[in-house]
């Protein structure tokens, strides 16, 4: 398998639209982890091993009982009658246990019901039970907006970075794909701004355990990812619309960038360009351990910003060198 050289990025085109697995080239007979211990695949596994915590959530069936259980919870859920809805959940979890969701909906009840205490010790557990990429996904609930008011006073943020830092542990050594969870939207035919989804996260493999497990979660909308060299730091691009313009895909639109530590889940998100402005060229790089952004703008501007955990800073002069 032939290796790119540190430091080179890849790019994504939206005339072409093409998503591209960016993530360094590891030789095909072993995978080193961030630590230097080789990870040895097998193929067929001998004794794969028993799915962990949050690998159905990472890798869900529509047609398992679980979901089917937990979509009549929500429902119930949204007619606030809670003891259905309760009774929905607890069914599905019984059914499969490794299925996250339908916790996160039973502290949202407990909320409601001014069980503070109790919604406190279920975000834990379902934190460390791997709902971790699925962090902002409980920030935004508006059913957890008293919860999160008070939660500095409550062991949960600690308990949330101790979560974070054992699935940062669990998805580093493995390798990291674009994967498709689910059908793409299908684009409409006319032209004009068109909703993106196509259904594309960051997962983690395992090739040991032959476990996926999933990193990203922006609603299926990743269109390429790049991996620093050590492995720690992933940096992806996102959009939520493509534009065409005369019956061709010609830039995408709402386009963001995020930088991911995966030693303890840390995630910065930044917005690269409003929702009228379109990109027809991103060009993603690790220098010297710096992630770094090209961008070509629909208008024929080019721009290049520096990642950083705090901000998004403009390089100046650098677009040339992308």
């Amino acid at each position: 398998m032939r290796r790119r050289r540190p430091g080179v990025g890849g790019t994504l085109h939206a005339t072409a639209f093409i998503a591209v697995v960016l993530s360094w080239a590891h030789p095909i007979e072993t995978y080193t982890t961030a630590a230097g211990s080789a990870l040895t695949p097998q193929c067929p596994l001998v004794s794969p091993i028993a799915p962990g915590p949050g690998w159905s959530q990472s890798a869900p069936s529509p047609l398992s009982t679980a979901i089917r259980l937990d979509l009549k919870g929500q429902q119930a859920y949204q007619k606030r009658d809670y003891g259905e809805a309760k009774r929905a959940f607890v069914a599905a979890l019984k059914a499969d246990p490794t299925y996250l969701s339908p916790r996160l909906t039973l502290a949202c009840i407990d909320v409601r019901q001014d069980k503070v205490a109790e919604a406190v010790a279920d975000l834990a557990s379902l934190f460390q039970d791997g709902f971790v990429p699925w962090h902002r996904v409980a920030l935004g609930d508006i059913d957890l907006a008293a919860l999160w008011a008070q939660a500095h006073a409550t062991p949960l943020p600690k308990a949330i970075a101790t979560a974070a830092a054992a699935w940062g542990r669990r998805v580093e050594p493995g390798v990291l794909l674009l994967s498709r969870l689910a059908p793409a939207v299908k684009l409409a035919a006319e032209d004009g701004p068109l909703i993106l989804r196509p259904a594309q996260e960051v997962v983690s493999w395992n090739p040991q355990t032959g476990r996926f497990h999933q990193v990203t979660s922006e609603g299926g909308r990743v269109l390429a990812f790049l991996r620093s060299l050590h492995g720690n730091e992933v940096l992806y691009v996102t959009a939520q619309k493509v534009r065409r313009q005369r019956g061709r895909l010609h830039s995408f639109e709402d386009v963001g960038v995020h930088l991911l530590r995966l030693t303890d889940m840390n995630l910065i998100s930044r917005r690269l360009t409003s929702s009228q402005q379109g990109v027809t060229k991103v060009v993603l790089r690790f220098d010297k351990g710096r992630s770094q952004i090209g961008v070509v703008f629909a208008s024929g501007q080019k721009a290049a910003y520096a990642v950083q955990y705090e901000l998004l800073k403009a390089l100046v002069g650098e677009a040339g060198h992308f």
